[in-house]
């Protein structure tokens, strides 16, 4: 071929490959960047994802799951703002996706819109009233807003199209557990469990419910079957070492507990519970250290507040221990043992009307702990009260205090 025909048929064959670049392969671009951007979006690498989507909706501005994923990238380094315009955006492309009225729901929940949300999830589940997800995450809205009866019905409703859902297990076992009924909850774990043996928040959940059964072996065993899953699960070690401390093996429980510390330095409730053991030891400088840790790494921890003031009155720092009770009140006010903590403290001061004030609250969130009637017999008794002291004294025994009847013995005659 003479190098006038070569270069012209270079020269089509170059034209054939631009006409078919610009008018064939467009969909395939969007959609190579489209997956490169869920890959992306599965490693957790967010900002990568955000530039894969947006460069397919430079490409094609009608992809709706371009915007929907795009939207899923946003919220995961909090720009919620942005995530619920291109969720809109999807749906204004395609207004019966149900992933994206599901998402939707799910973004407002992040933004405590719950009322907005609920409807989201409807949307959803009128398009396709299968859709197990939106079933599950509407449940959780109603858990959240304290609807149990509303939350366990989604639930079930979840489990009639997926019997395999580990999900709706362990969510019935958590609402079920809101309720009181231990058994009940721990059944359901048991389910959720049996289908993923290796669902962490199951374990640790099982785990909390064997521990208020007083099941200690069995709260033990699930945390030490999820540090076995992952050795660096400082939670899991605190867990443990916080179980043997109620199990009355201090030795052991310092030791998981350190571990905790030692795998994450800023790890509040690992600095919680050592201070806790300190008090028990009655190191108390050593436990107010402590506290001041779990209160440096989380300025939140209204327990390391409350506990860090009962060291400080054993220390005979009144002050100092009466604004810390008022620190873990302001912190969380629908905790009934921070009241009877603070009331004990007011006795000490002389405050009694005050104490009063507070151990009525404390027995107003909580009616059932025998403590606050002892307390509140002590506190009559020190006013000169005998009798109304033996009455809270005798419905402290009512309600199976060990204490209550030595002193029902002592202060009834």
């Amino acid at each position: 071929m003479n190098p006038a025909k070569a270069l012209r048929f270079r020269t089509y064959l170059l034209f054939l490959l631009s006409f078919f670049i610009s008018n064939v392969s467009k969909a395939q671009v969007s959609e190579f960047y489209f997956n490169l951007g869920l890959e992306y979006l599965n490693e957790e690498k967010f900002d990568s994802a955000i530039q894969k989507f947006t460069d397919v909706i430079r490409i094609d501005s009608n992809y709706s799951n371009a915007f929907l994923n795009r939207a899923v990238a946003y919220v995961n380094i909090g720009k919620m703002k942005e995530a619920l315009v291109d969720v809109d955006k999807s749906l204004e492309i395609d207004s019966l996706n149900v992933v994206a009225h599901n998402n939707k729901g799910w973004f407002l929940i992040q933004n405590k819109a719950y009322e907005t949300a609920i409807i989201s999830f409807n949307r959803a589940l009128e398009i396709d009233s299968t859709y197990t997800l939106s079933y599950i995450n509407r449940g959780m809205l109603n858990h959240e807003v304290k609807k149990y009866a509303a939350a366990k019905a989604d639930y079930h409703k979840a489990l009639l199209f997926d019997s395999e859902s580990a999900a709706a297990h362990y969510l019935i076992s958590k609402t079920l557990y809101q309720e009181g009924q231990y058994q009940d909850a721990l059944e359901s774990v048991n389910k959720a469990l049996k289908i993923a043996p290796l669902f962490k928040e199951g374990l640790y959940f099982r785990g909390e419910i064997r521990g208020r059964m007083n099941d200690y072996f069995g709260a033990v065993s699930d945390n030490l079957r999820i540090i076995e899953i992952d050795p660096s699960e400082y939670t899991a070690h605190c867990n443990v070492g916080y179980i043997y401390l109620q199990m009355n093996n201090e030795f052991k429980g310092i030791e998981y507990i350190n571990k905790s510390i030692e795998l994450n330095p800023k790890y509040s409730r690992g600095y919680l519970f050592r201070g806790l053991v300190k008090h028990f030891q009655r190191k108390y400088r050593e436990a107010v250290v402590d506290f001041d840790m779990a209160i440096k790494q989380d300025s939140t921890n209204s327990e390391a507040y409350s506990k860090r003031a009962q060291s400080k009155m054993s220390l005979n720092d009144k002050v100092g221990a009466l604004k810390d009770a008022n620190k873990s009140i302001s912190i969380n006010p629908n905790i009934a043992e921070y009241y009877e903590a603070r009331a004990t403290i007011k006795i000490l001061h002389k405050n009694y009307k005050s104490a009063w004030d507070d151990l009525e609250k404390a027995v107003s969130l909580n009616p059932n702990k025998s403590s606050f009637y002892l307390t509140r017999g002590f506190l009559q008794n020190e006013i000169g009260q005998k009798a109304k002291a033996c009455q809270e004294f005798k419905k402290a025994l009512k309600l199976g205090d060990p204490d209550a009847n030595g002193y029902v013995s002592k202060y009834c005659k």
